[in-house]
């Protein structure tokens, strides 16, 4: 019996190199707009699907570690870094300038990641202070913070916190509904459904009781009912 075999070849090709950094945050707008974020203070732009990209480096800020980014279009993007002391820059002119719109000095502070609602309502989370999450709202696209740590009452656990894995640990959906992933020691998944105004707590049933251990991203399937 005859036996086919079919091969194929691909060829990779690098779009951009020389960039010192190690990237984390991503956020794709369009088929052509995307900004990527990272170490040493890194951040990338493309708008033409990724063909090419601008490198942008904020002034003052080379040593940071941008692990989260989010962008509305090729002008309007909004980082945030991991680490003390706890930066959110703001960009409206596509990266060249940028606007100072949050900042904590508390050596305890580490922000994990945000996400939007939609282009004026977003929130940003970080571990726990004195056994709290830190939770901050922006109703401005960024512009201020506001710190609405006491809306959630719940005490996090000793060795309880989350990864800053591009922002991938909190989801932002709808109308005012919020899911926050923690791990580590313990895991839970914090959930609001009026822009993080009361909260529930939920056990997550998955690996965990180390400092490496818990989920690394969340997402969701949307089903749609077609009549």
């Amino acid at each position: 019996m005859p036996l086919l075999g079919f091969g194929q070849t691909y060829e990779l090709t690098p779009l951009t190199g020389g960039t010192n950094t190690s990237l984390r945050g991503m956020s794709v707008v369009s088929d052509k707009v995307a900004w990527v974020s990272g170490s040493n203070g890194s951040i990338g732009k493309t708008i033409d699907g990724g063909t090419t990209w601008e490198w942008i480096m904020p002034a003052g800020y080379e040593t940071l570690d941008f692990r989260d980014i989010e962008a509305f279009d090729a002008d309007r993007a909004v980082i945030v870094n991991a680490g003390a002391p706890a930066f959110i820059l703001l960009t409206k002119d596509g990266g060249k300038t940028w606007t100072e719109t949050y900042k904590n000095v508390d050596s305890a502070i580490f922000l994990d990641g945000m996400d939007f609602w939609d282009e004026q309502t977003g929130m940003t989370f970080g571990d726990p202070i004195k056994d709290k999450m830190q939770l901050l709202r922006t109703k401005d696209g960024g512009a201020t913070w506001t710190d609405v740590s006491d809306n959630l009452k719940a005490k996090m656990a000793s060795g309880e916190a989350s990864f800053a894995a591009s922002g991938s640990t909190i989801k932002a959906v709808g109308k005012g509904k919020v899911w926050i992933a923690s791990g580590g020691a313990v895991s839970n998944i914090y959930f609001s459904n009026n822009y993080g105004y009361t909260w529930k707590v939920f056990k997550c049933p998955i690996l965990q009781g180390e400092s490496s251990t818990g989920p690394f991203s969340i997402a969701f399937l949307i089903k749609i009912k077609v009549l």
